[in-house]
């Protein structure tokens, strides 16, 4: 595998995210082997996986897979939030507005929160920025 960095894995989420959040439906993600035009490409020019964006698509199909009842961006002055209503949950995806964000993301203490990696976070309730894209799972009752 190769290492590709993760400005291009959180980017894969986002572009899902925003369009998703567009109505968009089916999102398919599509690009040439080491097409350095594309950053959100899976595969570099070798051929091999890149597994950071690799697990960023997964962690996206993970928790935005399914029909979506509705969906909504979430109007924050330093933060994109979106969020998606589904039958069994309801998921907020989250990420700062600007690289340069410093502040922890608020996100209480109701759900299940996984960073862009797909990665389980100790919900203290506040989230580093770096984590983000960060993906808020709360079940419907």
């Amino acid at each position: 595998y190769v290492d590709d960095g993760s400005p291009a894995a959180k980017e894969i989420i986002r572009k899902i995210t925003r369009l998703l959040s567009l109505g968009v439906s089916p999102v398919m993600l599509m690009s040439l082997p080491g097409d350095d035009r594309v950053v959100t490409s899976l595969v570099d020019a070798q051929g091999n996986l890149k597994p950071l964006n690799v697990k960023a698509l997964e962690a996206a199909a993970c928790f935005l897979g399914g029909p979506i009842l509705s969906s909504k961006e979430v109007p924050h002055p330093d933060l994109m939030k979106f969020r998606f209503a589904f039958l069994d949950r309801t998921v907020e995806v989250i990420w700062p507005k600007s690289e340069g964000y410093a502040q922890a993301i608020e996100v209480g203490k109701g759900g299940a929160v996984f960073d862009y990696q797909n990665k389980r976070l100790e919900n203290t309730g506040n989230v580093p920025p770096e984590a983000a894209p960060i993906f808020v799972v709360s079940e419907s009752r």
